[in-house]
């Protein structure tokens, strides 16, 4: 899939090693302790014979009892963890050296005691030297013994805590990635996305963090897929639908920790995919977005959500903007970018009651026009008006619904974005005919909606600063067949051609008010006042 690098291979094909190594050096010390007992203890015993034999006795049943009940113990803990976080738990405690130290030192001890009940005779007054010596030697090793089972829990408890499960996951994942073993990789991030989900049913904040943070790692460590590279991009694609499917349960769950950490992931690798020009994997990102607002926050009342969602996917469009790819990638990503936030933007005007102020704030203000003013800056003096107009129509598709069921309030957001956006470039022809086609296109299917209110308060924002041009007039009338979705494919020149001409009787009016004097400003207004107000009129009329 991609090529490796060699030296880190080879330390981690040592390092996989290890675990054996520590098999090994735990079997070497606990042999050592157990020879270091019986050979070289201090004479603490001086019983009799009958007192070693009763001892002994009272030794093998109690250390063979414990190491059974200790064992039992742990292997329901083992059983209880894998339920709860993941299977490998068995795993690790298969591989954990601390059950070879355990062993050794317990059966020594056992071993021992019976070695010595076969070579001590009851009845006896006292014992050699010899024995008593190696009685000795057991007082020692059953102080080993309780002295190993609590370093045995303390290590095994350490081992079925979740973080150090997920490390060991981690890895794993690490050998196998670096070794292009790559089926195995995504077995590993399966296990963890599996500890992820079941933390984020138990609430479990802090180990589904840690979880969704190691497979953020996990996909930062894969080299940026480039466009040609089907296998890479397909194994970045198999890592997100595994963060998808966290997403589910955790919005679901309303879990805001873990549901903030994993949106703050999307954004770092959107951005980097969008910096390294991989407009793919960028793509799958935005995507991804729209599958979490789609299933998981529409009609739940999440709307702070659904806004950094929105945020966030206009930065990666803005970053997929300056990269250097070229403008024809770019303009593809930005319109299908725009169109996955159109598809939201109907789910949220026609389920949530509120939908039309989220939508006329969030999706059709300053972020779109931050969007537009990117597209500008990157293209330098030229201004790209192809995907600007298409940005534009797909814009007034979204805006045509909120037209139709908005209140003023709302619209007042869209023409406070305008006014901000276009009188700082007011002397800018270029930059501002997109916007009044914009403009003029927002009237007209206002009015076509019946929504005069809406037409007034449009005309009134911006319609004092700008004097429509014929030209711009005739554009929209020959592209007519772009338009006529947005008039229910009824024929749209009547309705240009009515908000062209409200327009411009508007801006006439204006400059009148500005340049005659006070004493006639009066007269003048109530005149062109009420020639304006039967334009609204005589449409009214003509739609009756």
């Amino acid at each position: 899939m991609h090529k490796r690098h060699m030296g880190l291979s080879t330390i981690r094909k040592f390092w996989h090693k290890i675990p054996f190594s520590l098999s090994l050096l735990h079997l070497m010390g606990s042999w050592a302790i157990v020879e270091a007992c019986i050979l070289f203890s201090p004479q603490l015993f001086t019983g009799t014979s009958d007192t070693a034999l009763n001892f002994l006795n009272t030794i093998v049943s109690c250390v063979a009892t414990i190491l059974a009940l200790c064992i039992s113990i742990i292997m329901v803990a083992i059983q209880m963890t894998a339920s709860k976080y993941s299977h490998r738990v068995l795993d690790l405690f298969i591989r954990c050296p601390y059950n070879i130290s355990l062993l050794v030192i317990y059966f020594g001890t056992i071993f021992h005691c019976i070695f010595l009940m076969a070579r001590i005779q009851p009845g006896d007054e006292g014992l050699s030297a010899s024995l008593n010596q190696a009685m000795s030697g057991e007082l020692l090793l059953v102080i080993c013994c309780f002295f190993s089972l609590f370093l045995y829990s303390y290590g095994v408890i350490q081992l079925l805590k979740p973080e150090t499960i997920i490390r060991s996951i981690d890895r794993e994942y690490h050998l196998c990635f670096l070794q292009g073993h790559d089926q195995e990789a995504l077995m590993k991030v399966v296990q963890i996305s599996d500890i992820a989900k079941k933390a984020v049913i138990d609430m479990d904040a802090v180990t589904g963090v840690m979880s969704t943070q190691r497979l953020g790692a996990m996909l930062r460590m894969a080299p940026i897929p480039k466009e040609s590279d089907e296998m890479l991009i397909n194994y970045h694609q198999e890592i997100l639908q595994q963060l998808l499917g966290i997403a589910h349960i955790a919005f679901k769950e309303r879990e805001n920790t873990i549901s903030q950490e994993l949106l703050e992931i999307l954004l770092e690798l959107g951005t980097n995919y969008a910096k390294a020009g991989s407009l793919k994997a960028a793509g799958m990102v935005v995507e991804l977005y729209s599958r979490i607002i789609s299933n998981n926050l529409i009609g739940q009342h999440q709307f702070n959500y659904i806004e950094t969602i929105v945020r966030h996917i206009y930065t990666i469009a803005y970053e997929v903007v300056a990269s250097d790819k070229d403008y024809r990638d770019i303009d593809e990503f930005v319109l299908q970018t725009f169109q996955m936030l159109n598809h939201v933007g109907k789910q949220v005007l026609d389920i949530e009651v509120s939908g039309a102020s989220y939508v006329a704030r969030d999706l059709l203000s300053d972020t779109f026009g931050e969007l537009i003013t990117s597209i500008v800056q990157h293209a330098g003096p030229t201004v790209p008006h192809r995907v600007i107009r298409e940005l534009m129509f797909e814009y007034m598709k979204l805006a045509r619904l909120l037209l139709a069921k908005s209140e003023m309030r709302d619209i007042v957001q869209i023409t406070t974005w305008l006014r901000n956006e276009l009188l700082p470039i007011q002397e800018q022809n270029t930059r501002v005919q997109p916007y009044l086609y914009l403009f003029l296109l927002l009237i007209a299917v206002s009015l076509y909606l019946q929504r005069k209110d809406i037409a007034v308060v449009l005309i009134r924002s911006l319609g004092k600063y700008f004097k429509p041009e014929q030209g711009l007039l005739e554009q929209m009338r020959l592209g007519r067949m772009d338009i006529r979705y947005l008039f229910d494919y009824a024929n749209p020149d009547p309705f240009l051609l009515h908000a062209y001409t409200i327009w411009n009787e508007y801006n006439e009016f204006s400059q009148m008010m500005d340049s005659e004097e006070h004493a006639s400003k009066e007269q003048a207004s109530t005149s062109k006042r009420e020639e304006w107000n039967e334009l609204f009129q005589k449409e009214a009329s003509h739609n009756r």
